[in-house]
């Protein structure tokens, strides 16, 4: 982005003593110009897209990062792109704070969380991010526990995949498991998040 406030817009002078001021004048209108189209573009053309938020438990998030890459291709094997990839401790303010930030970008369609989603002790997600949510979804969850009983079975009760708005943003907490979480996508997100994202915005 150009910087206006530090910009050279003089150009010489028909002699020492006395500037063009006809000249002077034709470059401040072009520079408001071209500060008007900057503006513009900046307002316009804005990609929008996924954020990303990868959690693990005390800093090691290294099972949260191969799931939230997996997440993240599948994204955009969808069609979406992924906007921002952050990461938080596994902690209920670490969480929170992170999401709540993540949520206040103006690129953010939707934010997707991965971790730290079941029923252990380090398993905050859920309870961070209920409290930001202005609406919550639960078939969500529901319909991830009826499709995915298939491969893990009765222990699809200890899984917790929440979903809900917050301003008029879907939020969706996945499970740190990379398989679990590339699932959710490719069953749920990819046939639902365009519809669930122009829902939430609609007037």
């Amino acid at each position: 982005m150009v910087d206006f406030q530090s910009r050279d817009t003089t150009r010489g002078s028909l002699t020492d003593d006395e500037p063009d001021e006809s000249s002077t004048a034709d470059e401040q209108a072009a520079d408001t110009a071209d500060a008007r189209d900057i503006q513009e573009t900046d307002e316009t053309e804005v990609e929008l897209g996924v954020a990303i938020v990868a959690i693990g438990e005390n800093g090691d998030s290294e099972s949260s990062d191969s799931a939230s890459d997996a997440v993240a291709g599948s994204i955009e094997r969808a069609g979406w792109t992924v906007v921002a990839h952050e990461t938080a401790d596994s902690t209920y303010d670490a969480v929170q704070g992170t999401v709540d930030r993540t949520l206040g970008r103006r690129a953010v369609s939707a934010v997707v969380t991965v971790g730290s989603a079941g029923i252990g002790p380090s398993d905050v997600t859920v309870e961070a991010i209920e409290p930001l949510l202005d609406t919550s979804m639960p078939g969500f969850g529901e319909l991830f526990r009826v499709q995915y009983f298939d491969r893990a079975g009765p222990n699809v009760v200890g899984m917790r995949p929440t979903a809900g708005v917050s301003d008029e943003t879907p939020v969706f907490c996945l499970p740190g498991d990379a398989d679990a979480a590339r699932f959710a996508v490719e069953t749920i997100l990819a046939d639902t998040l365009d519809s669930l994202v122009a829902q939430a915005t609609d007037p």
